[in-house]
């Protein structure tokens, strides 16, 4: 793994706060956790998929076999303790799988959790889909994990005269549990525009989004011109969100947004207005969580 701020190697964890530092530069990698439910007969191939986490993200998968356990109550306790504590739920499909009375219980408690409105994310992968695990099946399964969890995280670009509706979807993002990151989050005394570059540097390499707040105050914004920039560079996956009106239509702040790079369309445009934000910032939590 690598520092996501200054690409440095020199990477020590730190329980204190949960998170890798950078020997280096200082920046904090914090951690989030996966459930990985699984048929222990597909236990090879189930270490590919947690050496795919553990390499690629900081993150940290729990796999383990209950051997000095033998009461069922307190196994199933013990999981549903842990499953309690996660906010990925990895489900490795598979016909052993379908057949595990543990995996089986493991979903039933996921899907009464979320019920429950516990916004817990889930990702599926198929380990039946290659008889062969050799590269070609490692970059799937690399792919399908790194193409949901970098969506978990948002920095969000936004001029301060939308600050008002920009804080509104903050708010909304955290309450379903998605790790955010907006310029109110610098702490004093640092270099907002070193620490604001670094952000969007960390959320583009392997591990966000970038949510871009596009109205006409941000098309007149140096600072989000500079963030713009700073994504576009980076290849970052971008997602703009238009606030719209009588006077700035989605399909004119599009084509503003086309002209500067056609890429920044490829994921689709939301529109978002104070008369119908509920419905719309909705959508976008759920593009976010299943797409």
């Amino acid at each position: 793994m690598k520092c996501y701020n200054c690409e440095s190697k020199k990477l020590v964890c730190d329980n204190t706060i949960d998170a890798y530092v950078c020997q280096d530069c200082g920046y904090e990698h914090y951690k989030q956790y996966f459930f990985i439910s699984h048929s222990h007969q597909d236990i090879e191939k189930v270490r590919i998929i947690r050496n795919v986490i553990e390499e690629t993200f900081f993150y940290e998968p729990i796999l383990f076999f209950l051997k000095c356990l033998s009461d069922k109550t307190e196994v199933e306790s013990l999981i549903k303790r842990e499953i309690d504590e996660r906010i990925w739920f990895v489900y490795c499909k598979s016909k052993n799988a379908e057949k595990s009375e543990y995996v089986r219980m493991e979903r039933e408690y996921i899907q009464s959790r979320i019920k429950e409105g516990h916004k817990i994310r889930v990702l599926e992968i198929d380990i039946d889909k290659y008889e062969i695990w050799d590269n070609e099946c490692y970059d799937y399964i690399r792919n399908q994990i790194a193409y949901k969890v970098k969506k978990a995280n948002v920095y969000v670009s936004y001029s301060h005269h939308d600050e008002y509706i920009s804080r509104k979807i903050l708010r909304q993002l955290k309450q379903n549990n998605f790790t955010t990151f907006a310029d109110i989050d610098i702490s004093a005394g640092s270099s907002w525009f070193d620490e604001s570059m670094g952000q969007i540097k960390k959320h583009s390499y392997k591990n966000g989004v970038i949510l871009l707040i596009c109205s006409e105050n941000s098309m007149r914004s140096n600072f989000v011109s500079k963030e713009i920039e700073a994504a576009l560079a980076n290849n970052a996956f971008i997602i703009p969100v238009i606030i719209y009106d009588e006077n700035n239509s989605i399909e004119k702040l599009s084509s503003i947004l086309g002209n500067i790079s056609p890429s920044m369309l490829d994921h689709g445009v939301f529109g978002m207005s104070f008369d119908t934000f509920k419905e719309d910032v909705e959508k976008l939590i759920k593009y976010l969580l299943e797409y």
